[in-house]
């Protein structure tokens, strides 16, 4: 019977922002995609919030994938049932790295 095993890897994510980061930001808000988006074109939907007060951040699912077969536009999504526990902490690793990047 096949034994399951882990390593823990160096991987880049990315995210985006919308504002200027600055001693004038009020709020910051960090916002989540849903299944099959991606953060760029996500956080389009949050330009009305856009000004001088509010800098908004849109990390973006590691797991990558076409949307239909193997080619064509790509989708992301954060968790799959499959080694979930796993996935959580590394998602919960992520964002505090972007959180600590970004506002300390």
């Amino acid at each position: 019977m096949p034994t399951s095993h882990s390593v823990i890897i160096n991987k880049t994510a990315r995210y985006f922002t919308l504002g200027t980061l600055s001693d004038k930001i009020e709020t910051v808000w960090f916002v989540l995609h849903g299944y099959g988006q991606l953060a760029k074109d996500f956080i389009d939907e949050f330009s009305i919030l856009e000004n001088n007060t509010t800098y908004i951040i849109a990390p973006e699912a590691i797991n990558k994938f076409y949307l239909r077969g193997f080619t064509g536009k790509i989708g992301a999504t954060w968790l799959t049932k499959e080694d979930r526990e796993n996935e959580i902490k590394d998602y919960n690793n992520f964002l505090e790295n972007v959180f600590i990047k970004e506002l300390r």
